[in-house]
Formats: C-alpha cells, structure tokens, sequence
C-alpha cells in the first residue's frame, strides 16, 4: 500500500487480508486503509473497497446477495429474537466474520 501498488493490494486483499486493522498500540491510525484514506491514495481505497465488497459477496450463502443473506438475521435482531439471531450466524457461520 505504501508504494501505491494497487495489484498487490488486489493481490494480499484476495488472500484475506485485513487493511482495517493496523499496528498495535494505534490499530485504527495505522491501518493500510487509514493510510490510505489520509494520504489520499484514492486507487487504493477503491481496490480495498472493492475487495471488501467482493469478500461479502464470496461469503454470502447460496449465491444470495449479501444484503439477501442477512434479512433473517436483522429481522430477528430487530425484533428481539436473541436466540434466533444466535442460531442464525451459527448456521450460516455469520459469527466467524467478525
């Protein structure tokens, strides 16, 4: 991210990495999308952005869109159905994506 290389960071996004998550003890200040954002590198915003979007996408069950594959589970959320919701994620393994 720091050379500006965006097939690279095409390349470590699509291997599961995380550009949210930066160095200890400043995480947030730190991470590769935080860099990017202030140093306006905007190719690489949207290559993490798309990546991400595209992640979502791969994870959602079923072909389903992503917003698709999680109506059941806001709407149990929503209506304070807590063990549905539980059941739900642990189903779909919606729990592990966090």
């Amino acid at each position: 991210m720091l050379r500006r290389d965006e097939e690279l960071t095409r390349v470590l996004m699509r291997l599961g990495a995380n550009a949210r998550v930066g160095i200890w003890p400043h995480r947030d200040a730190t991470s590769a999308y935080a860099i990017a954002v202030d140093r306006e590198y905007s190719e690489i915003v949207a290559t993490i952005e798309r990546e991400e979007d595209n992640r979502r996408v791969r994870r959602s069950h079923a072909g389903k869109s992503t917003s698709a594959a999680v109506e059941p589970l806001r709407q149990a959320i929503a209506e304070g159905r807590t063990a549905e919701a539980i059941a739900l994620m642990k189903a779909t393994g919606a729990h592990r994506c966090v």
